[in-house]
């Protein structure tokens, strides 16, 4: 249960918080160049001179333009100067490394700085200046399709982690840039969506990887999140921007919008926005409208000083005015790749080996039977901004042929497993969302016609658009002002087929719905509205373009649509009992299973969250039959977020693998065939359903006005308050050698309120491998003033060790981290009193409490 409040008053100490340092000389060369601008000049290193650059100024010795690449994995390959689309470059190959939940999983902050390191050196040889990474979201649902470029649940963890990424990538003289500020823990919506946070929760959970990086990683930039944040756009937003960022942090950079997150030129300025990034022709609210409010007195001169010193600022940081000698760079290079592997392999979390089949014994392998897509799909290029262009990608299968050689005896089935209808890929779509082909994005989606009643009469009510034809309107109307029930809709989109035959739409529809293809009505539920799936089938020629309408009417009960269409080529899905047959003649059986980076079902990706946490159609039956028929059979499992797992518990060995860059194949095979030891941690909860996390459990997710009533009670510490039991918990991972992690001994058992106490305890490896421990420290407080979780992370340390042998973990709990955010004074807050330590190997998985008194 949640530790409950006191009735007795503790003696309590506000804690002065620390801020971040300011470099005095690059302080004093921004001011020196400032001083020779003019208004004019001054405005335009406030907005892009193309989509990914700020021009360049020759009489303060900024003689190049300034870059920004997307990329917290990987730099990005180049993009058009005027809009996403992509660039004409061949030449633009990185280094893609495992994802930031890969990377988080790790839980090695020396690593994460090697990894940051890395990409420093890579965007240097790319001629970038800003690294757009990384992303430090605290997860809040499962669902956000960017749950795997974020770093988990826990906002100690993202900030040790991200602090050492920052400072790697900031020691080649690139900027890293920490992302979304603030509140942008879902893509439903996200350019509109208004969260409503608590001051204590936002302070605790949602800003505190934030402050982490800005006052201890010491980031040069900070991007504003696309969404609302009570009420005001966030690249609008004074209370974040101005007060807490750069007023009570002393943070000495600039913020950036996120491409096309600025929405007016005063609202901006004003709101603490310092630079305005967009596709290169879409640019518009601070280049002659900002000169022109200064003018009209409606953004003072000062502010636009301000802004512009603190661009000026970072150019100084990393050596981009004068003459300045600035660390060369590298790409693709040898150890870049290895390193790639690395992260793979420490990322990979061993979440179940109770029969000790893993690790495999190459000379007793045999006949090895893969089974699922993901053995042989690559991920790197989807993700949209994530996406990464190497210079070759290692898939399971080709790793694992690669690794044991040309006599390997190996099977690949990929299924389907059910006649899967995917939704159409972006790459098909021919429609344009003419609101963001003003701006100059270029993005492909489905256009949308609402009208009121029911038959698609009169005018139209409401017009937009849709990346996806997916929706679920159960809970909420999308048209304001009207109920379901009380409103039809027509999607409508142009495709270009990829290839020519008889393509077969689904449209799951709750309410009246018919399909037409290039005008013809091809499957029709209009006249008798049910719960039902439609199917139709037409003739599509390859390289033609044909038009896509969707008629839909919800019931006023509820609204769900889903459209997924299959291509002649697509494979007949195997039954779960052939399945089961197949594997009885091999003496290895491997399925892999889980998420694919893209759009729809089981799949992740920026712009769209997840409709469920369920795997793809047909999977969780076939999962199932292979365990029945080969109980010995390893299951690899493959997401960046919680998945759902009906059959875990009859699963005997089971992997967890991320999305693990472009050598993850080679990383696996090492770990399958013990040459490497897993030693993951799971850097957020695995719930056994989407209702055991606390935005669905209280249904308080959603497409418009999202409240964080749950409060601090995230991740295990919602798990923990309600004594849910998760599938896997935050912190878990297996080796393929045991641990034993002695009870901690504490440098004073009382001391007084605002002081440090160390903590030392020794780790063995009891087993016969070498491996890697992660000690976790948890702390909580045994009867507070107001309610805390019961334990919250507090400090952890990774530690390799051979067979047999032992290491010495000191680890220190300072003030702050007996502090929690009080909003009567609006500042952090430690309060006298009992509180227990305990030490693990996970949030579930610890040893005895030990107490410490506070005086």
């Amino acid at each position: 249960m949640a530790t409950q409040p006191s009735s007795s008053q503790p003696k309590s100490i506000t804690l002065k918080s620390p801020v971040a340092p300011v470099d005095e000389k690059a302080l004093a060369r921004a001011n020196e160049a400032l001083a020779k601008l003019s208004l004019e000049e001054k405005v335009t290193l406030l907005a892009g001179s193309g989509t990914m650059t700020i021009a360049p100024h020759p009489k303060i010795g900024q003689d190049e333009e300034f870059w920004f690449s997307d990329g917290p994995h990987t730099v990005r390959p180049e993009v058009d100067r005027n809009n996403f689309n992509p660039g004409t470059c061949t030449t633009d190959h990185s280094t893609v490394l495992p994802t930031l939940s890969a990377l988080a999983a790790t839980w090695d902050v020396e690593l994460a700085g090697t990894f940051g390191e890395t990409l420093g050196l890579e965007a240097r040889d790319r001629g970038k200046d800003v690294l757009l990474g990384p992303g430090v979201n605290p997860m809040r649902t499962p669902l956000n399709g960017r749950n795997y470029e974020y770093m988990g649940e826990d906002p100690f963890l993202a900030g040790q982690l991200a602090t050492a990424y920052i400072k790697g990538v900031q020691s080649k003289n690139v900027a890293a840039c920490v992302k979304h500020f603030a509140g942008n823990e879902q893509e439903l919506e996200r350019s509109s969506v208004d969260t409503y946070i608590d001051e204590r929760t936002l302070r605790e959970i949602y800003l505190a990887p934030f402050e982490t990086a800005v006052v201890e990683g010491e980031v040069l930039t900070v991007m504003n999140g696309y969404n609302r944040f009570r009420g005001e756009y966030c690249s609008h937003n004074s209370y974040l921007n101005n007060q807490v960022l750069k007023s009570e942090w002393n943070f000495p950079g600039f913020v950036v919008s996120d491409w096309g997150s600025l929405h007016e030129t005063v609202a901006g300025a004003l709101g603490g926005l310092d630079v305005e990034m967009h596709a290169g022709e879409a640019i518009q609210y601070y280049k002659t409208p900002l000169v022109e409010a200064v003018q009209a007195g409606k953004v003072p001169a000062e502010v636009v000083d301000n802004m512009t010193r603190r661009v000026l600022y970072v150019m100084a940081k990393i050596g981009k005015l004068g003459d300045f000698e600035r660390t060369p760079g590298v790409r693709n290079a040898p150890e870049h790749h290895a390193l790639a592997r690395k992260v793979a392999t420490e990322a990979m979390v061993l979440l179940k080996n109770k029969q000790n089949i893993l690790p495999l014994d190459k000379s007793k392998a045999g006949r090895i039977l893969l089974i699922g897509s993901n053995a042989d799909t690559k991920h790197v290029a989807g993700g949209w901004s994530a996406e990464g262009k190497p210079l070759f990608e290692t898939t399971p299968l080709a790793g694992l042929r690669a690794y044991l050689g040309e006599g390997a005896k190996i099977e690949y089935i990929p299924g389907p497993f059910a006649e899967i209808y995917n939704h159409p890929p972006e790459d098909v779509i021919e429609t344009i969302d003419s609101s963001d082909l003003e701006h100059g994005a270029a993005q492909k989606a489905w256009g949308i016609e609402f009208f009121e009643g029911s038959e698609l009469q009169g005018k139209v009510f409401k017009s937009t658009f849709a990346r996806q034809l997916s929706a679920d309107w159960s809970e909420e109307s999308p048209v304001e002002g009207l109920k379901l029930g009380e409103f039809s809709c027509r999607w409508t989109v142009d495709l270009k087929a990829p290839e020519s035959g008889v393509y077969n739409f689904s449209l799951q529809a709750v309410g009246a719905a018919r399909i037409y293809v290039d005008g013809e009505l091809i499957a029709d539920a209009w006249n008798k509205p049910a719960n039902e799936t439609l199917i139709g089938s037409a003739s599509l020629d390859e390289g033609n373009i044909h038009s896509i309408v969707v008629e839909y009417a919800p019931s006023s009960e509820a609204g769900e649509l889903k459209f997924g269409w299959r291509l002649p080529s697509a494979l007949e899905p195997i039954l779960p009992e052939d399945l089961a047959k197949r594997t009885k003649d091999a003496d290895t059986v491997i399925f892999f299973s889980g998420n694919k980076v893209g759009f729809g079902r089981a799949h992740e990706s920026e712009g769209a969250d997840r409709p469920s946490m369920d795997l793809p159609e047909g999977e969780d039956e076939a999962v199932a039959a292979v365990l029945a028929a080969r109980p010995d059979t390893i299951v690899v499992t493959q997401s960046g977020s919680p998945i759902t797992l009906p059959w875990a518990d009859d699963a005997d060995t089971m992997l967890h693998y991320w999305f693990s860059g472009m050598d993850g194949g080679a990383a696996l095979a090492r770990v399958l065939f013990g040459e490497a030891n897993p030693c993951g941690k799971l850097p957020f909860s695995m719930p056994r359903k989407l209702e055991d996390s606390p935005a669905h459990a209280l249904n308080n997710y959603g497409p418009e006005r999202v409240d964080y009533e749950e409060g601090v009670f995230v991740g295990y510490r919602w798990h923990d308050e309600k004594q849910i039991a998760p599938l896997f918990p935050f912190g878990h991972g297996l080796s393929y050698t045991t641990f034993e992690i002695a009870t901690p001994e504490l440098s004073e058992s009382s001391i007084s309120v605002g002081s440090s106490v160390t903590l030392r305890t020794t780790v063995k490896n009891t087993g016969t491998q070498a491996g890697a421990e992660v000690v976790q420290l948890y702390l909580g407080a045994i009867e507070p003033a107001l309610p805390r979780p019961p334990r919250e992370l507090k400090a952890f340390k990774k530690v390799f060790l051979q067979a047999g042998e032992s290491a010495e973990v000191e680890l220190t709990l300072d003030a702050k981290d007996f502090a929690y955010w009080d909003v009567d004074s609006s500042a952090w807050k430690v309060d006298s009193g009992d509180y227990t330590v305990e030490l693990g190997s996970s949030s579930r998985t610890l040893g005895p409490a030990v107490s410490i008194t506070l005086l």
